[in-house]
């Protein structure tokens, strides 16, 4: 199961913004979500598992797509502990034109956005979500040896 990382008792921002904050189950996974406005933000953290069981990468990666494309125009997926040293997190956002209605076979587009001890090192702009783009994307990433800052 994955390690959720939600605020708590965030009803009213400084700003006056209503959140909303609930945690559905899903498969017998555990999925964060804060909704603000009509984004929707879902969390998610490296399995304890994928240090001992080699094959478990590939079972993330797989839960990482599956998220992207249920996402909706403008959902944002931010996944911790990213890398072969678990020190990278990915901001995924989800097209904001998508709609799932006539865009689900050739613009199930997604962005990256990789962030390493704060600071950001890395961008992926537009990358299919089905056609295993985003699987190479994600296995790139995950393997990177030095990334430049940006």
């Amino acid at each position: 199961m994955y390690n959720i990382q939600i605020p708590v008792n965030l009803e009213h921002s400084p700003g006056g913004c209503n959140y909303q904050n609930k945690i559905d189950s899903l498969d017998g996974r555990a999925v964060g979500k804060i909704m603000r406005y009509s984004i929707m933000e879902y969390q998610i953290t490296r399995p304890s598992r994928l240090v001992t069981l080699p094959d478990t990468k590939e079972v993330w990666f797989s839960e990482i797509i599956e998220y992207c494309n249920d996402m909706e125009a403008n959902d944002i997926l931010i996944v911790f502990e990213f890398g072969e040293n678990a020190d990278l997190v990915l901001h995924i956002y989800k097209d904001e034109e998508y709609n799932f209605e006539k865009d689900a076979d050739y613009a199930n587009l997604v962005v990256i956005h990789t962030a390493q001890n704060g600071e950001w090192v890395d961008d992926t702009e537009d990358t299919y979500v089905t056609d295993g783009s985003l699987y190479k994307e994600l296995n790139r990433i995950y393997s990177y040896k030095d990334f430049g800052t940006l």
